[in-house]
């Protein structure tokens, strides 16, 4: 037992992931298998776009009904062929309210219902869709967050290039 791999942290040490803030979130897929979408076009009219799988559509449904939740907002996300990318908002909370889930917790449901819903779309149970954690940063001022809006949208456009393409 003793040979086995330590996992890297890669949440930043002390901070609180429930406090308001925006943070940028990347999920990829098991394996990085390709079922989320595929970039269709890019020809000499069009720019390339990301038509959406059957699994895809169902997490842009989830993305979507995450900002049904009170203080967590979805603020942008592209679903690429094997990750996706998105911004959370965790908003202020009234005093006397509840406060905001962690963004651990807004993954975890994200992730634990899209995987579900794979495995129904597949008549399986124990299909992977997600790997094990996903990577996060803490958008710190409002040129961070257009660069980060940026990037999400044109992304499908540099999928050739993306360090997540195999």
């Amino acid at each position: 037992m003793d040979n086995l791999p330590q996992r890297k942290k890669i949440r930043l040490k002390g901070f609180d992931y429930s406090q308001a803030g925006y943070y940028f979130v990347t999920i990829c897929t098991h394996n990085r298998r390709k079922l989320l979408s595929n970039i269709v076009g890019g020809g000499f009219h069009a720019a390339p776009q990301a038509k959406l799988t059957l699994i895809g559509k169902e997490i842009v449904k989830t993305l979507e009904h995450i900002n049904d939740y009170p203080n967590v907002k979805i603020d942008q996300y592209v679903i690429m062929p094997n990750h996706i990318h998105f911004i959370v908002i965790l908003q202020s909370f009234r005093p006397g309210g509840r406060g905001n889930p962690p963004l651990h917790k807004v993954v975890g449901q994200l992730k634990s219902y899209t995987n579900k819903m794979y495995n129904e779309i597949n008549r399986s149970k124990n299909l992977l869709l997600w790997q094990r954690n996903y990577y996060d940063r803490i958008i710190r001022d409002e040129r961070e967050l257009q660069d980060i809006r940026e990037y999400i949208e044109t992304n499908p456009l540099k999928w050739h290039e993306d360090k997540y393409f195999v």
